[in-house]
């Protein structure tokens, strides 16, 4: 998947939540931004702010605002949730998540949500299928895709 990051710039705004401001993809989106004359605005979220003040900061918005995350997957969550009970669709949220973390990976086979992955592959708690993470995160169920894996008989891998 690489380092580039399919994100849709035609919004009238964007807003970035950031607990690393040093982030290495954070400059990348910021120079785009640029590049396009887009209206953005970054939160630094280094130092936690109250509930409160992030659902103030999020509702004063516009429609169809862009809210890009570079935060830990706890954070994202919280910050989805409060997002989406304002006036954020499923599309105006994008969360770029740092593969070095542990996530939630959703099943491909039964779609079952297996909680704190490190693993690049490793078996569904449910099902037990062999899958592997991918880059790919669903706001609807703050989880990234597990692939399952197909093995080929009499093929050994890895």
């Amino acid at each position: 998947m690489g380092n580039t990051i399919a994100i849709d710039y035609n919004r009238p705004r964007c807003l970035i939540i950031s607990d690393d401001c040093k982030n290495a993809k954070l400059p990348n989106i910021l120079k785009e931004m640029k590049d396009r004359n887009l209206d953005f605005q970054i939160i630094d979220y280094s130092n936690e702010m109250a509930s409160e003040t992030l659902e103030k900061r999020l509702s004063n918005q516009p429609l169809g605002c862009l809210l890009i995350l570079l935060v830990n997957p706890e954070l994202s969550r919280r910050i989805v949730h409060i997002a989406r009970e304002i006036h954020f669709s499923i599309n105006d949220i994008i969360v770029i998540s740092d593969s070095g973390l542990s996530r939630h990976v959703f099943c491909g086979s039964c779609h079952f949500i297996n909680e704190n992955i490190q693993a690049r592959r490793f078996n569904c708690k449910k099902c037990l299928n062999e899958l592997e993470v991918s880059d790919h995160f669903s706001a609807y169920y703050q989880a990234v895709l597990g692939y399952p894996v197909i093995k080929q008989a009499g093929v050994e891998h890895e």
